[in-house]
């Protein structure tokens, strides 16, 4: 596992998964090799897209030579309780890559969009040396944001169907993204989306009082609000300079 060799990662990530003594012991045992390789977070809801996001950002990465590492959540099969391998399906493009390694976990009925051993899995990449982490959620409602007790960034992947950016706003997962992505922003009202979402922001934030606006207080992350259309690669290049910009701002406040 500790030479990023496939079949001893998958044993490994299978032993956590089973959970029990060795599961515990194996946790114990990975502290000392963390590197602290940033973890990164994809959530939203059903159908936004975000397994077509999450390959054109492995992409690039790759291109630059990092190594990434993805835990893919996906719904438990009501015949065999394993995933439903939906999200690897659609990351065909970069399964094969010698550098990228993709495992599928089944949420077995847990709430909050994420697997139980989703953070145990995530240090098994990390000691396996891969050089960034991708947690791209089951398909979740805006109060399921278990995954932000995981990563260092959270991208929040909406559709402009998605429906009133400040409704949804007032509590759960809305409040908390350090990113907020607008996808297939090619459809209609895409354009009203991102608007609303970028008040919704401010408010939530307490940067307007009324109608006046005020700027955000000094050393605070404002989440961006950005618009891609992930099948056809527009608004990448943003969301990934986003991304590694919300890592140094990480970094940098620890």
């Amino acid at each position: 596992m500790r030479q990023a060799e496939p079949t001893g990662i998958g044993r490994a990530l299978s032993l956590i998964e089973a959970g029990g003594p060795d599961a515990d012991a194996l946790c114990m045992a990975l502290a000392p090799a963390l590197s602290g390789a940033p973890r990164i977070g994809m959530t939203g809801p059903p159908g936004a897209g975000k397994s077509t996001l999450t390959r054109a950002l492995v992409e690039r990465w790759r291109a630059t030579g990092s190594t990434v590492g993805i835990i893919a959540i996906d719904p438990s099969s009501p015949r065999s309780g394993g995933a439903l391998l939906g999200d690897r399906i659609r990351m065909d493009r970069i399964a094969l890559d010698e550098g990228v390694y993709i495992r599928s976990m089944a949420t077995r009925g847990r709430s909050g969009g994420i697997a139980a051993a989703t953070a145990a899995a995530c240090d098994i990449l990390d000691a396996a040396g891969f050089d960034r982490i991708l947690i791209e959620t089951v398909g979740v409602g805006q109060s399921e944001i278990d995954v932000i007790g995981i990563a260092d960034t959270t991208v929040l992947v909406l559709v402009p169907e998605s429906g009133d950016g400040i409704q949804a706003l007032k509590s759960g997962v809305m409040e908390v993204a350090d990113i907020l992505v607008v996808n297939k922003a090619d459809r209609p009202q895409a354009d009203t989306m991102v608007r609303e979402l970028e008040v919704a922001r401010a408010i939530g934030q307490g940067h307007i009082e009324g109608s006046a606006r005020r700027p955000a207080p000094e050393g605070n992350w404002v989440p961006p609000v950005l618009a891609t259309v992930a099948i056809d690669d527009v608004g990448v290049d943003e969301l990934l300079a986003a991304i590694e910009g919300h890592l140094e701002f990480v970094q940098s406040s620890r």
